[in-house]
């Protein structure tokens, strides 16, 4: 498993409590407590299927960290969070 990710500045925090990111493990771990108070049912549904393979499947949310693009940080410091469509 790899090391934590320390987190040195927050530019955009959305809807994570920023006083408790203080690396990547904190940063999921809040990301799964909001996707729990948000059921994650409520956003997909309850998406059950059968495979050609004749096994049954369903569908997990997950949440994980990716290096951002230069773009996104750009935005995010020029107008105060990732633009959305429209914006410029």
């Amino acid at each position: 498993m790899p090391e934590p990710i320390k987190i040195a500045e927050v530019i955009v925090a959305g809807e994570l409590d920023e006083t408790k990111c203080a690396d990547s493990d904190s940063v999921l771990e809040q990301c799964a407590r909001l996707l729990d108070k948000s059921y994650a049912s409520d956003i997909i549904g309850d998406p059950l299927f059968r495979g050609a393979d004749g096994k049954y499947y369903t569908v997990t949310v997950e949440a994980f960290f990716a290096e951002a693009s230069s773009e996104l940080v750009r935005e995010a410091r020029e107008f105060g969070g990732p633009c959305q469509e429209g914006d410029l």
